[in-house]
């Protein structure tokens, strides 16, 4: 397991754009979000059932890392934005072992 925070992304998008929409995440979003400084991986999921039906999972250097300028520049929709409906990104830190 992982001892570095966790960035979660999760979304559903239009049916019609889902073959658009995961050729762009896959070739052209993800390594852009892998390019800054401070994204260690990232690894993208479907749900088996229920919604969002798609989750990213980036390993982050620490908490600045979604916080920096760079990612602010790097993330981002582009023309999908208005088909992206049940959206939340959310990072987490993990517990130390006397929690």
């Amino acid at each position: 397991m992982t001892t570095h925070p966790l960035l979660v992304v999760r979304v559903d998008i239009a049916p019609a754009l889902e073959t658009e929409w995961n050729q762009w995440y896959d070739q052209v979003h993800l390594p852009e979000i892998l390019k800054v400084a401070g994204f260690l991986s990232g690894r993208r999921y479907r749900s088996v059932e229920g919604t969002p039906k798609y989750m990213t999972l980036y390993e982050l250097e620490g908490v600045q890392a979604y916080y920096s300028e760079a990612f602010n520049k790097a993330k981002g929709w582009g023309k999908f934005l208005s088909q992206i409906s049940n959206k939340s990104l959310n990072v987490y830190e993990p517990l130390p072992p006397d929690h």
